[in-house]
This record gives C-alpha cells, structure tokens and sequence, in this order.
C-alpha cells in the first residue's frame, strides 16, 4: 500500500518586522537609560558625601586652632570679648593681657565672620598681632561656607559671685552642606573652651 507522500515543511528564519525592532530599540534605550541615571546619583552622592566630609574636617581644624588661641591665652592673663556684628557674624578677640591692664596687650587674635563671595555664605577669618601692630596684621580665611558664627561668655560660678569674669566661652559654627546654600541642609558644631588654667 502506497502511503501519501507527505511535503516536507522547512522552517526559514522569520525576518524581525519593523515594530519588533522598534520595541526592542526602546526597551534599550530605556534601560540604558536606567542605568545612566542610576550611575549619575550613585557619582553626585559620593561627591556629596565627599563635600560634607570635608567641610566637616575643615570645621573642625578651625575650632582645633580657636582652641589653641584660648589655651595660649588661659595660660597668661587673658581677656576675652564678644563683640556681636550683627547675628550669626560674631567679631572675637582673644588678647593676651601682661600684668597690668592699661598697657597694650601683648597678643590679640581675632576671628570675625563676614560675607563671603557666594550669597548667604560667610567667610570665618582670624589675623593675629602683638602689640600695637594691628595695620599690618592680616586677615586669614579659615573656614568657608558658613551660615552663622556665634560665640557666648559665660560665668558658671555666676551664683557665686556675680562680679567674677567669664570663665567659659561657647561656640557655635552652622555649616552649609552643599551648594547652593540651603538653611535645611546645615549641620552645626559646638565647643566650649575654658578661659581660665590656673
């Protein structure tokens, strides 16, 4: 018994149509997409973070010196003043005072905050001279950056006696975080010094 011949079916590669490609081409473009923008935040984060370190290292190195000044001073007779220039823009003197009161101070260092460069920023600087050599002391830039510089004396033993000088001084830096400056983006860094080592 003769079977049918049956005809053999071939299978040819199905050229890709003009919508297949154009889904694919979009699928890729969307991913490619996805992962520039993924790669974009993951770099501006770690400059982010890599800001904020160092301006939190920064910080912290001018209050380190700020505390040199008044441990050098604590040691002799100091004299300490506040003199506020408006608020968050704190004008400090730290004088090294010889034995009588009168005469000139042997060392006065100043940190004074001012407008910096970039709106609502301050700049933190400090020049130091001894004696009467103010005219050729400098102004330094130390710390950048800053929304407030604010210092306070004060008298613990107040109750005591209420005559008795400041024996502590506090300070207070606000930081801006990152550019532009933002009032909701700072971090603030206290320390109190102590004026008086004998």
């Amino acid at each position: 018994m003769n079977r049918p011949h049956r005809q053999t079916r071939y299978n040819h590669p199905r050229a890709i149509s003009t919508l297949e490609m154009i889904v694919t081409l979009t699928i890729a473009v969307l991913v490619i997409t996805a992962v520039l923008a993924i790669y974009r935040n993951t770099v501006r984060s770690s400059e982010d973070m890599s800001q904020n370190a160092a301006r939190q290292a920064a910080t912290m190195a001018c209050l380190d010196r700020m505390m040199d000044d008044v441990i050098n001073a604590s040691f002799a007779q100091p004299s300490v003043r506040v003199a506020g220039s408006g608020e968050g823009k704190t004008h400090l003197i730290i004088q090294t005072l010889p034995g009588s009161v009168d005469t000139v101070p042997t060392t006065q260092v100043e940190w004074a905050a001012v407008p910096g460069d970039l709106e609502d920023e301050l700049v933190l600087y400090r020049r130091e001279y001894i004696g009467d050599d103010a005219k050729n002391a400098l102004y330094i830039p130390v710390c950048e950056h800053l929304m407030a510089f604010d210092a306070e004396l004060f008298n613990p033993e107040g109750l005591d006696d209420p005559n008795a000088p400041p024996s502590m001084l506090d300070v207070q830096l606000t930081v801006f975080r990152d550019e532009p400056p933002s009032p909701d983006r700072v971090f603030t860094v206290f320390r109190t010094f102590c004026l008086r080592r004998r």
